[in-house]
């Protein structure tokens, strides 16, 4: 938010942290670059509704997790669910296996999306119950072309704890997998 201060407009901001240093510092800093953007603190199950028909919905936040001491940050990413024109597409961020698990024992098959960002870059902390309730159609990969064809977690090959990204790239119902080393359009028909 430092480097690009100054090149865009906030006007709001959502978050959930932990109560400490870190988190508390990128509060203040958003306070001292833009003192007039609203501050949110979003909790699981929150829903916001978008210009264009469109929803938000939060499905995990860093408190449904609270019986976790907080060393390791991907542990506060929060995931949450777009729907537009009743297609879905799930951002799970740097969610690891504890907040994933949680989510799907929470809302199971309620999981079910279009689009999925693969949890934590796909190299770490998916779970495959998860992945099969996402039951997605395109993969969203946060890495580059040469880890998404090389590294053996995404191919789920690395050993057992990647189950996940193994079903993943061999469902049937998977038709596209993308990663960050391109820049593609998807149109999603309206039902």
């Amino acid at each position: 938010i430092k480097a690009y201060a100054g090149q865009f407009d906030l006007t709001q901001v959502c978050y959930n942290f932990p109560n400490d240093g870190a988190g508390q510092a990128f509060v203040q800093t958003v306070k001292n670059l833009y003192p007039n953007a609203g501050h949110y603190v979003m909790h699981t199950g929150d829903k916001f509704y978008l210009p264009g028909n469109a929803e938000l919905e939060i499905l995990c936040t860093v408190e449904d997790l609270d019986e976790l001491k907080w060393g390791n940050w991907n542990l506060t990413s929060a995931a949450w669910r777009f729907t537009v024109e009743g297609k879905t597409i799930l951002i799970t961020g740097d969610t690891e296996t504890a907040p994933n698990n949680k989510m799907y024992q929470t809302f199971g098959k309620y999981l079910k999306s279009d689009i999925y960002q693969v949890p934590h870059h796909g190299a770490n902390g998916g779970v495959l119950s998860m992945s099969k309730a996402v039951d997605p159609t395109i993969c969203f990969w946060a890495v580059s072309q040469m880890k998404f064809e090389n590294d053996n977690r995404m191919g789920g090959t690395a050993y057992a704890k990647y189950d996940y990204t193994q079903w993943l790239r061999r469902s049937a119902n998977v038709t596209a997998h993308y990663h960050q080393s391109e820049t593609v359009t998807i149109e999603l028909p309206t039902l």
